[in-house]
C-alpha cells in the first residue's frame, strides 16, 4: 500500500523480535535499512545493514550476501558523502570561527590602540589645562604685583618729587643768600639713608599686602632656633628682604644688591648662609620660596 511509515514501524518490530528470538534472519532488518536509507537517515541504515551481514555470515547464505552486497556500497557511499559533508561545514564553520576570532582580536587590539591614544590624549589635555590655569594663576599674580607697585610707585614718586622741589627751592634761597655751610648741613647722608628706609618701609608694607603669610611660610623652612622674626607687622628683615625680591620674580643677585645697596658678594653669601640654615635642600630653596 506504499505506506511507508507503516512499512518503518512494522519491520522494526520484525527485527526486534528477531532479536529477542536469536533468530538470524536479515529479512526485517534489510528491508528496514532501506526504507531509512530512503529516508536519508545513512547512519541508522549503514548500523542495520552491518547487523544483517553479521547475520548472514554467520549462516552464509549466498542469496542474502548477494542482496546485502546491493545495498551495502550504495549505503556506505552516501553515508562517506554525508560525513564528507559533515567534515567539509565543520572545516567552513571552524575557518569561519577563525576569521571571526582573528577578527574580534584586531578589533579589540585596534579599540585597545585607540583608547590608549584616547587616555594619552587626554593626559595631555589635562597636563596643558594644568599649565594653562599654572600660567593663569602666575598672570593673576604678576598683574597684582604690578597694579600694587605701580600705585606705590606713582605716591611714592611724587612725594620724592615734592621733596626735590623743596630741596631745590630752599639750596637755590641759601646759595643767592651765600649760606654755603647750610646748603653742606642739608646734603648729608643721613638724610639719604633716611629716604632709603623709607623706600625699604613702602616697598615691605606693599609686599606683605601681596603675601600676608610670607614670614609665616618663610620661618617654617627653618629650625625653632634659626627663625627671624622683623621688627614689626608691616616689615621684613634683610633677609627676608633678599627673598622677598626673588619672590617678585627678581632672580639677578646685581639687581638686588642695586635695590638693598650691597655688594653682590654680600648678597650671595647672605643667600648661601640662609640655605644652609634652612632644613629644606639647597636646591629646593627657592622653589619653596616662589610656593608661597
Amino acid at each position: 500500500m506504499n505506506d511507508e511509515d507503516k512499512a518503518i514501524e512494522y519491520f522494526a518490530q520484525s527485527a526486534i523480535a528477531d532479536n529477542e528470538t536469536a533468530t538470524r534472519e536479515i529479512t526485517a532488518l534489510y528491508h528496514l535499512s532501506r526504507l531509512v536509507y530512503k529516508r536519508g537517515d545513512y547512519e541508522r541504515a549503514s548500523v542495520y545493514v552491518h547487523q544483517a551481514l553479521e547475520d548472514v555470515n554467520f549462516y552464509n547464505s549466498r542469496l542474502r550476501k548477494v542482496e546485502i552486497n546491493d545495498i551495502l556500497p550504495i549505503i556506505e557511499q552516501d553515508r562517506y558523502n554525508a560525513i564528507r559533508s559533515q567534515r567539509n561545514w565543520l572545516f567552513a564553520t571552524t575557518g569561519l570561527f577563525v576569521v571571526l576570532l582573528l577578527a574580534i582580536l584586531w578589533s579589540y587590539w585596534f579599540i585597545k590602540k585607540k583608547n590608549q591614544k584616547l587616555t594619552e590624549a587626554r593626559e595631555t589635555i589635562a597636563g596643558q589645562l594644568d599649565m594653562l590655569q599654572e600660567a593663569n594663576r602666575h598672570l593673576k599674580e604678576d598683574d597684582k604685583i604690578k597694579n600694587a607697585y605701580i600705585g606705590r610707585t606713582f605716591y611714592t614718586n611724587a612725594e620724592f618729587i615734592a621733596k626735590l622741589e623743596k630741596l631745590y627751592l630752599t639750596i637755590d634761597r641759601k646759595i643767592a643768600a651765600r649760606q654755603f655751610d647750610d646748603v653742606r648741613s642739608m646734603l648729608k647722608l643721613s638724610t639719604l639713608n633716611a629716604e632709603r628706609e623709607n623706600m625699604y618701609e613702602a616697598f615691605d608694607q606693599t609686599f606683605l599686602k601681596l603675601f600676608p603669610d610670607f614670614v609665616k611660610r618663610y620661618n617654617e623652612l627653618f629650625e625653632e632656633k634659626d627663625r627671624k622674626m622683623p621688627a614689626n607687622d608691616h616689615s621684613l628683615t634683610s633677609e627676608m628682604r633678599i627673598f622677598a625680591l626673588i619672590r617678585l620674580g627678581i632672580n639677578d643677585s646685581e639687581r638686588i644688591a642695586k635695590f638693598l645697596d650691597y655688594s653682590v658678594h654680600t648678597v650671595n653669601t647672605y643667600k648661601t648662609r640662609i640655605k644652609n640654615r634652612s632644613t629644606a635642600e639647597n636646591d629646593q630653596f627657592e622653589k619653596l620660596i616662589m610656593a608661597i
